[in-house]
């Protein structure tokens, strides 16, 4: 029995292996024949994206190596070993920096080793690769935080500054990678983009021969202030109003950044008005990665890549940003000097006008039907490439190996039978 196990721990993954790879180099996943998921379980996905197709083959493997450690637990601190191994694979996976990832499996795939081994050297091979699986997920565990990142960008834009046209270029086979299921232009002649504070969505539109038309729909990972304007430095507002992209940061601590002009015409003419003080009116408000804000759009790191280069690379580089408290309507724009909503009392008594302006500028190009956009999204079903999953591997690994040993009981079975009828 245990010669069986064992050779189900090494041939099945290594089969599973070659299914999956085979099946990803005829381009079954791409297009979505095994599993979709809708709206932004996408942008959960895309962590699982494979960066190379042989990556398919290294997660097997990986699962294989697993299975090969946890077959025969030899004693406790063995059985430690393994927990720790598994425990740091989640980890290091989860990360999303492959260069961890890769410092692992160099350890793990060193591990079965062990197998081999008896006595005194093997406690001892023991001790050293559980101390390696533990340094393996705390330096995978550290990088799940974005705090470690924030250093990681840091430290990167102090020894290593990139320009925008260099990270954008080098970002774009990964971006049309993303979208491998969608049918509409990614990188189209001309890029808006909507920001809803109500629904805390950000809606990337393009420009085609038939008119704009979404792209996708991003979620907010962060949020702050309340609906109105920003009016003043450090009150925690996401500003409204219609905007531009002023400048690209290539080298934020928030992976990415866009810098949106801020305050603009609109914004120190009422401030004029009112005898606000011109140069405390903030500034530095972007649309970034990861997830803190004090006034800015974070949409998380998968999200900013995207964005980030489909406008870089966009020939027409002036991309509008309008802002709206809430999808645009009669109602909410009735009666002067009226709130939005109950949640926004305070508001100055030119915000009527400001919502008009948003308003004007929506119908002027055309957008106001992309402020409506279902939770998936703005498309249909995302099809997504299930063999970046691991739980895909998991599954065909624990269906072989059931159904070998289903046959090899069955064949037992049967050996017995045919004995007792002699």
């Amino acid at each position: 029995m245990k010669k069986f196990l064992a050779i189900n721990a090494v041939a099945l993954p290594l089969i599973a292996a070659l299914i999956v790879g085979w099946a990803y180099s005829e381009g079954f996943f791409a297009r979505g024949r095994f599993f979709e998921l809708f709206g932004d379980f996408r942008q959960c996905a895309l962590a699982f994206r494979l960066p190379t197709p042989c990556e398919a083959f290294f997660r097997a493997l990986d699962l294989s190596a697993l299975a090969m450690l946890a077959v025969q637990p030899r004693s406790k601190r063995y059985f430690c070993m393994v927990l720790a191994a598994l425990a740091a694979w989640i980890a290091c996976f989860f990360s999303g920096e492959f260069f961890i990832l890769y410092v692992f499996r160099a350890v793990l795939y060193s591990a079965p080793a062990l197998l081999f081994m008896k006595g005194a050297p093997f406690e001892k091979s023991v001790k050293a690769f559980s101390f390696a699986f533990a340094l393996c997920f705390a330096l995978g565990a550290a990088f799940n935080f974005e705090p470690a990142k924030y250093v990681r960008d840091f430290a990167r834009a102090q020894l290593f500054p990139r320009g925008s046209d260099e990270v954008a270029e080098g970002l774009k086979d990964q971006v049309l990678a993303n979208f491998a299921f969608s049918a509409a232009n990614i990188f189209p002649e001309k890029v808006a983009i909507l920001a809803d504070k109500s629904a805390r969505r950000l809606n990337l539109v393009g420009y085609g021969d038939s008119g704009p038309y979404l792209i996708y729909s991003y979620k907010f990972t962060g949020f702050s202030g309340k609906p109105g304007p920003k009016l003043r430095e450090f009150d925690r507002q996401m500003p409204e109003g219609v905007y531009e992209i002023e400048s690209y940061n290539p080298n934020s601590k928030f992976h990415l950044s866009m810098r949106l002009n801020y305050p603009n015409g609109f914004d120190k003419k009422m401030a004029k008005s009112d005898g606000r003080d011109l140069g405390k009116l903030g500034g530095d408000i972007m649309i970034h990665g990861r997830s803190g804000t004090v006034g800015c759009f974070p949409v998380g790191d998968i999200a900013i890549e995207e964005i980030f280069t489909i406008c870089r690379l966009a020939p027409a580089q002036k991309v509008k940003v309008i802002v709206v408290p809430h999808p645009p309507d009669a109602k909410a724009r009735a009666g002067a000097g009226k709130p939005a909503t109950p949640e926004s009392a305070g508001v100055p008594a030119w915000y009527p006008r400001l919502l008009d302006e948003i308003a004007a500028e929506l119908e002027r190009e055309n957008l106001s039907r992309f402020l409506e956009v279902p939770e998936d999204g703005g498309c249909l079903k995302k099809a997504l490439e299930i063999a970046a999953m691991p739980a895909f591997t998991l599954a065909v690994l624990s269906a072989l190996f059931a159904a070998s040993s289903a046959a090899y009981f069955l064949l037992r079975a049967l050996k017995a039978a045919f004995r007792r009828a002699a």
